[in-house]
């Protein structure tokens, strides 16, 4: 995976969305937080970040790292098979929503702003194997 064809792909979006940013721009004391709460392999670039306080996720060139409140899941990119939203995605008020995604024996809630579950999807779409469900 070419790193800079997703970032190419994040900033074409041009959504202004406030928790969810490509790594190179995150505040640089979000960053330490994660990174001291992480281990990344020496050929493993972080890609984009959603932070929300102690709600994280940080997507890699290997990796998805979630992090719900202190408990952290780290997921293959290559384990991804299934990418679940809701019938109603465009219709939720709310300023976060969630997607499922499906990973060996686990379901996994990534918490998405609103606005970024189009490019979210889309960039995770090309960069696994997943199968996109609206249920």
């Amino acid at each position: 995976m070419n790193p800079s064809i997703i970032e190419a792909k994040f900033r074409r979006s041009k959504l202004d969305l406030d928790k969810t940013k490509l790594w190179r721009t995150v505040n640089i004391d979000q960053q330490e937080s994660i990174l001291n709460k992480i281990s990344l392999t020496q050929d493993e670039k972080e890609l984009i970040c959603y932070y929300n306080g102690d709600n994280w996720w940080l997507l890699t060139t290997n990796n998805l790292i979630v992090c719900n409140k202190e408990n952290i899941k780290q997921i293959k990119l290559f384990e991804i098979f299934k990418i679940e939203l809701s019938n109603n995605i465009k219709n939720i008020n709310s300023s976060e929503l969630f997607i499922d995604i499906s990973c060996n024996d686990n379901i996994i809630k990534l918490e998405l702003e609103k606005s970024s579950w189009p490019i979210i999807v889309e960039i995770l779409k090309l960069i696994t194997t997943a199968e996109v469900n609206v249920n």
